[in-house]
């Protein structure tokens, strides 16, 4: 790993294990096995530094450009897929959540940044809903509400069982929720 990479993923842990205000950019340095020069030198502020962090943590976009290797084209099949894919990127991304849960708060400019990439992860489920309806595949509807409300349902159970840990998870219990939240989604549309 070259010091670039190393500090950003110690910056990562560190944000949020203390959130932004508690990490100091000379314990990033030092964790990182490097001078606090060498940081400033790579990313010039901390908070560009921390901007960095949230881009390259985020939860990607969940589906990939081409959607044909994931969709089958029935609306409820393909929300599951969705939805499981969704939840693997997040759990993958708990330190990131953590950090958001934290910054959001205390800082309203980088609260803005956090904000966004929420937006930039449900816009490919939107397409689909747009070319599922010019494919004559599902009624019309407000799919950007739809989009929405599918991506909170799946976001509120990140952040009881995993965030907050709100009890013991049977197995299982993770594909049926994403089959119920995807069934909710799609009764109202289906064709």
């Amino acid at each position: 790993m070259n010091v670039r990479e190393s500090i950003v993923t110690t910056a990562m842990e560190m944000f949020s294990e203390k959130g932004y205000r508690g990490t100091t950019t000379k314990e990033i340095a030092e964790r990182a096995g490097c001078n606090e020069v060498t940081l400033f030198r790579h990313f010039g502020t901390k908070e560009a530094l921390f901007e960095e962090t949230v881009q390259r943590f985020t939860p990607p976009s969940i589906l990939p450009k081409d959607l044909s290797d994931l969709v089958t084209g029935d609306i409820r099949v393909d929300l599951v897929t969705i939805g499981l894919k969704y939840m693997e990127a997040a759990t993958e991304k708990l330190p990131y959540i953590r950090m958001s849960l934290i910054e959001m708060p205390r800082n309203p400019e980088l609260a803005r940044l956090i904000a966004f990439l929420p937006v930039r992860m449900s816009s490919n489920v939107y397409e689909y809903f747009l070319h599922m309806r010019e494919d004559g595949k599902i009624a019309e509807a407000d799919y950007g509400r739809l989009t929405e409300i599918f991506y909170n349902m799946l976001f509120q159970y990140v952040l009881s069982v995993y965030v907050f840990d709100s009890g013991v998870r049977e197995e299982g219990d993770l594909e049926d929720y994403v089959k119920t939240c995807a069934g909710l989604i799609a009764e109202p549309i289906a064709i």
